[in-house]
């Protein structure tokens, strides 16, 4: 039966996003990820990069790695509700 696994995971943990590849074979990624809020990352940028950013990559890393690959969508919602 067809199922969605949802995952709570540091996306900055390659070696727990290269293990869950590993096990689990995924066929697509639906990306959620991320640190909302454009006042956040004015007052603290670097944490703004590095969950959104370079978890994002880390994510793509361990994704390009598999063979096959699967298939990444990626998705924010932050800019569609507004006055953030």
């Amino acid at each position: 039966e067809h199922g969605v696994l949802t995952l709570s995971v540091d996306l900055n943990d390659a070696e727990a996003l290269n293990k869950l590849f590993k096990d689990h074979k995924f066929t697509h990624v639906l990306a959620l990820a991320a640190q909302a809020g454009v006042r956040y990352a004015i007052k603290d940028p670097q944490s703004y990069v590095k969950s959104n950013i370079e978890g994002f990559v880390c994510l793509m890393e361990a994704a390009r790695s598999q063979d096959p690959m699967p298939r990444i969508v990626y998705a924010s919602s932050s800019s569609v509700y507004g006055l953030n």
